[in-house]
């Protein structure tokens, strides 16, 4: 199964550059977009198992992007990323759930890919987990 992944940046040149990092991933179907309200679309339309998601867009931040999108799907795992943070920025993203956070400009390709690569096997085990208690629970009823 690909894990749809959207990639959010209103930077054209982070968006191509982690579109090259991931497009060795076999299993992720990657979708770049430079503004909130497009992904937010995309988010309402369709599955997005993994968002790497800018924190400072113009037209809505990155934290108000997250919050929407997990009300569509509290699964969705979601890795912030800025150059201009703050403890509170990083707090905030955390309480509305974002499972990661990451410093542009990237230290290099390999550390991006990795937290990436955590994402994917994070998502992945609790799709077992939840397809096994729905098993379970229907088994039980």
């Amino acid at each position: 199964m690909k894990l749809n992944t959207l990639i959010v940046d209103d930077d054209e040149m982070v968006l191509t550059l982690l579109g090259q990092y991931l497009k060795e991933r076999d299993n992720l179907n990657v979708q770049k977009v430079n503004n909130p309200t497009e992904a937010l679309k995309i988010i309402n339309q369709e599955k997005v198992h993994i968002m790497i998601l800018d924190i400072v867009m113009p037209e809505m931040d990155g934290i108000t992007l997250l919050e929407e999108a997990k009300k569509v799907d509290p699964l969705t795992h979601v890795i912030m990323m800025t150059a201009d943070s703050t403890l509170g920025r990083v707090i905030e993203s955390l309480g509305y759930g974002a499972m990661d956070f990451v410093m542009k400009p990237f230290e290099s390709p390999e550390a991006i890919v990795s937290v990436v690569d955590v994402s994917i096997q994070r998502w992945e085990r609790w799709n077992r987990v939840l397809k096994k208690t729905a098993k379970k629970t229907l088994s039980e009823e």
